[in-house]
């Protein structure tokens, strides 16, 4: 069927179109103004938040150390000894030239027996002349040392005593291969003129 086409009688210009926009406009504005400012949104609380990290604290003990040193416990050992006072020793004259020099003992030693609170003592005796004269060595008056018999001018000679009998003895030894031995209590040195 046939669409048949009416007009309107309402005749509309883009004058009028402009027109209804202009005054839509200003009614909205004018709404807007009458109904105040829009409201305003309500302030947001903020909240600072803390954070708290713990750590765990470490601690070390250090291991103490205590050291005990060893207790040491000396016991001295006292041995039986010879002495060298245990002679007399005669003493120089003051005539000049001497008669009798003096006598003088040197490099006195012990030495203890295994297995014995007991020694062996050993000092070396010794007597000089003067130039042109010689030394005798004699012993308790009436021994002579050995090393008389050289006509020397210094005379020195080994002595030893056992502390198991106290006593200080001379020895050397004889032409034939044997031992001569002497007590020594007392040594007295006499000084001649060389033969």
């Amino acid at each position: 069927m046939p669409i048949k086409r009416v007009e309107s009688p309402y005749k509309v210009s883009s004058t009028m179109v402009w027109t209804i926009y202009l005054l839509f406009s200003l009614m909205v504005a004018h709404a807007d103004a009458a109904c105040g400012p829009a409201p305003t949104a309500p302030p947001m609380s903020s909240t600072s938040l803390e954070f708290t990290t713990t750590v765990p604290s470490t601690t070390t003990a250090e291991p103490s150390t205590t050291t005990i040193a060893p207790s040491t416990t000396t016991t001295e050992i006292v041995l039986n000894i010879c002495f060298p006072e245990q002679i007399h020793y005669v003493p120089g004259d003051n005539i000049d030239p001497q008669g009798n020099v003096e006598v003088t003992y040197a490099e006195f030693t012990s030495t203890q027996i295994p297995d014995t609170l007991d020694s062996i003592s050993t000092m070396r005796i010794s007597c000089s002349a003067i130039d042109g004269f010689i030394v005798n060595m004699e012993f308790n008056e009436n021994g002579q040392a050995k090393e008389n018999n050289d006509y020397v001018q210094r005379i020195s000679i080994n002595v030893t005593c056992d502390s198991r009998e106290m006593v200080w003895k001379y020895t050397a030894p004889t032409p034939t291969g044997g031992v001569f031995e002497h007590t020594v209590t007392s040594v007295e040195c006499l000084q001649v003129p060389r033969p």
